[in-house]
């Protein structure tokens, strides 16, 4: 009777870490196939950026307000539209020469992990100064991803210089390229939805691009899938 009683009693107990231990089989299956050689653009490193948990601006879903000036960033080979987030040939989808005018664009102040080209203490918060990259923090429902096609013109602000508003310290001003978008649609969280904003300038990127920067980005932060994008109906 005594042998009955405890061999009846692990049962209950071995269930539950006998699917456990498969459940963390197949989300580590799950993660290598999404990250590993399978999906390399899903490789930080060879989509050229770093991951780093500080602060940094997000403008994904940015107004931007085109300057009277033309007043080059130094760091325009290192967006979106020029350089594809891509540390390849052929990453991007324009050039020096395709640039219009530029922006300046109301970004969010995060804290957090995003994804850049330059390493951490390069686009670490200097006084003022702060550099725009990217995270998946601005995917909700609030901000869905709107498609705008082309020839409107829109904002790149990857890599780009900003400056920590005085009045809001969680709002930058950055300076941003601006390019008109030439056969494929670009993409923005701004909008709201609303087609009929895509003549305004927005931050945005290249719908090409972000599908790559945005399977970098997940398995930066040890994501095993690309989180809810919220696309606009």
């Amino acid at each position: 009777m005594r042998n009955t009683r405890s061999s009846r009693s692990v049962i209950p107990f071995c269930v539950p870490l006998c699917c456990l231990f498969l459940i963390g089989f197949v989300t580590s299956a799950k993660a290598q196939t999404f990250c590993g050689p399978a999906n390399p653009v899903a490789n930080p490193n060879i989509m050229g950026g770093v991951m780093c948990a500080q602060a940094y601006a997000l403008c994904i879903s940015a107004p931007c307000d085109e300057t009277p000036l033309h007043k080059p960033t130094g760091k325009e080979g290192e967006t979106f539209t020029i350089g594809g987030g891509v540390d390849a040939p052929g990453g991007g989808v324009a050039t020096l020469g395709d640039i219009i005018h530029y922006a300046d664009c109301s970004c969010d102040v995060i804290v957090g992990n995003s994804i850049g080209q330059a390493v951490c203490n390069k686009r670490a918060q200097h006084g003022d100064r702060i550099i725009s990259t990217y995270s998946f923090q601005q995917n909700n429902i609030n901000k869905k991803v709107l498609s705008c096609p082309p020839p409107e013109k829109y904002a790149d602000c990857y890599n780009q210089p900003c400056t920590i508003d005085p009045i809001d310290p969680n709002k930058a001003i950055c300076d941003c390229p601006v390019f008109r978008a030439f056969i494929d649609d670009f993409i923005t969280r701004g909008g709201g939805c609303d087609t009929g904003r895509c003549g305004e300038i927005w931050s945005a990127a290249p719908i090409k691009i972000f599908p790559l920067t945005n399977d970098a980005m997940a398995c930066g932060i040890g994501l095993n899938a690309v989180p809810d994008e919220f696309a606009c109906p």
